[in-house]
This record gives structure tokens, C-alpha cells and sequence, in this order.
């Protein structure tokens, strides 16, 4: 479509007909340029975007890895705990009976 309309103006006014510097072609042809570079840019752009993203979601894992450890230790002990004070408790118990007796 670009084309056919390119050449009907090639055909209708003779300025479009000239060459070099300053020429509708030649502006044609860096604003295609610069339309490339943009794009280029952006496709760069996206792609680092896309690439901080990914690194963040990483650090977000290992923090969420690390939280989940820390967790995972606090769960631990708390069980550690529990037992010891069961196991003081059934002591407690056997040295009441005994003393009962």
C-alpha cells in the first residue's frame, strides 16, 4: 500500500522526483531507519525489563526459601520443647508416685 502510494506521488509532483540529501526519498528512508533503531531500543528495553523481572522473582524465591527455613527451625525447636516438657512432666509425675508411696 506504502509503495503504490509512493509511486503515485513520484508520478503527480515532480519534487519527489529528486535525489541526495533533503529528498523525500532520503527522509523516507531515515525516518525507516530511525523507525528501526526505536523498535531495536525497545525490543532492548523489553528484554532488560524482562530480565530485571526474572532476577526478581529469583530473589524473591530465595528470600521466600529462606523464611521458610527460618520457619522450618522455629517449628523444630517448638517440638524440641514440647518433648522436653512432656518428658518433664511424666518425671514429675513418676517422682510424685514414688514420693506417695
Amino acid at each position: 500500500m506504502q509503495n503504490n502510494n509512493i509511486k503515485i506521488l513520484f508520478k503527480m509532483n515532480p519534487k519527489f522526483r529528486t535525489f541526495g540529501k533533503g529528498s523525500f526519498l532520503y527522509n523516507l528512508n531515515l525516518e525507516n531507519k530511525k523507525g528501526r533503531k526505536s523498535k531495536i531500543n525497545l525490543d532492548a528495553q523489553k528484554a532488560t525489563n524482562f530480565k530485571i523481572n526474572i532476577e526478581n522473582k529469583i530473589e524473591n524465591k530465595d528470600l521466600l526459601i529462606k523464611q521458610l527455613k527460618e520457619e522450618n527451625k522455629i517449628l523444630k525447636l517448638e517440638n524440641a520443647i514440647a518433648k522436653k516438657v512432656s518428658a518433664l512432666l511424666q518425671l514429675k509425675d513418676s517422682l510424685t508416685k514414688k514420693n506417695s508411696k
